[in-house]
């Protein structure tokens, strides 16, 4: 395999290798709660989102609906509408106890 067969294999394993623990992490999903801090599992193009975009649940509109913040590094808000908890995975900044 030359450079850049193997560049390319390297990024495909890394991008099967996340798309897996995103599963995982998703089988496993936790409840989620009013200011948890989210990540967008899937890209939302007409909102400008990305997948791993980081948000904050704000408001918990109806059973499984939320609505969530995304801020920027100054903290304006560029992004708020509702999410399903199928769109999210809660992120966690402590251990597991």
């Amino acid at each position: 395999m030359d450079a850049p067969e193997n560049e390319r294999f390297g990024e495909i394993m890394a991008v099967e290798a996340f798309e897996d623990a995103m599963e995982r992490a998703t089988s496993t999903k936790m409840p989620i709660a009013l200011l948890d801090t989210v990540a967008l599992l899937k890209d939302l193009p007409n909102e400008n989102l990305r997948r791993g975009q980081v948000g904050t649940v704000v408001e918990l509109l109806a059973p499984g609906v939320f609505e969530v913040e995304f801020v920027d590094n100054e903290g304006r808000t560029y992004a708020m509408l509702a999410l399903s908890a199928e769109q999210l995975m809660v992120l966690h900044h402590q251990p597991a106890a």
